[in-house]
């Protein structure tokens, strides 16, 4: 026979927070749970892409260079890469992306940020094993630099792909998609940016193609 429920069991069950309906996150809970960094998750994207054998280039900025700020070679789909528009290191709203104009990181007047043509504590560039690439920065003084044609593009062109930066990883690396991280040398083969002294909507790439041009990589 089935027990019977009194009124009173029902009142409890209604107080009792163990048997309340879990409450649905609001849209701006959401994206604070989405940009915020989690070190465990992050921890084990980066252990899975090693583990592949794989080199995902990891940026690591602040005065002592041990804030992390995303992956820079690696796929939209990870959490750490700074082409995740989603994500803590790649919308244009989070605290520690290089996209957020508003923070330092992205700032372009900050001497943390990569865009800062002066910018004096630049962002490391390191692999999980300890190797050191260089800094991440416009600043041609700063020794030695991280650079390569891709790079190069991306310096020239970082105030457009800030609206959507997994746009731009997704045409600039269309035919590689199914890669964990873009290697090194895909970097160095990327097609290389215009004069500056030339206007910048008029950028053409790659040289073998007037058709294709560098905005077309974010629109």
């Amino acid at each position: 026979m089935p027990k019977p429920v009194y009124g009173s069991d029902r009142l409890e069950k209604q107080t009792d927070p163990r048997f309340a309906t879990p409450k649905e996150p609001s849209p701006e809970e959401l994206m604070r749970i989405q940009l915020t960094p989690n070190p465990e998750i992050e921890q084990a994207e980066i252990k899975e892409i090693f583990d592949a054998g794989e080199a995902p280039l990891l940026i690591y900025g602040n005065y002592d260079r041990l804030q992390f700020l995303g992956c820079l070679n690696c796929h939209p789909q990870y959490r750490i890469s700074i082409w995740n528009s989603d994500g803590p290191y790649g919308s244009n709203l989070g605290y520690f992306s290089l996209w957020n104009g508003s923070y330092e990181y992205g700032n372009d007047i900050s001497p943390l940020s990569p865009w800062n043509e002066f910018g004096g504590v630049p962002p490391a560039v390191v692999d999980p094993a300890g190797n050191f690439y260089g800094f991440l920065t416009r600043n041609k003084n700063q020794k030695p630099l991280f650079t390569n044609n891709f790079i190069e593009t991306v310096f020239f062109n970082y105030t457009a792909i800030r609206d959507n930066s997994r746009s731009y990883y997704q045409k600039a690396f269309a035919e590689h998609m199914d890669l964990k991280t873009i290697p090194l040398s895909f970097m160095e083969s990327f097609p290389k940016p215009i004069d500056p002294a030339v206007e910048r909507d008029n950028s053409v790439l790659p040289p073998d193609n007037n058709d294709f041009q560098a905005r077309d990589l974010w629109q």
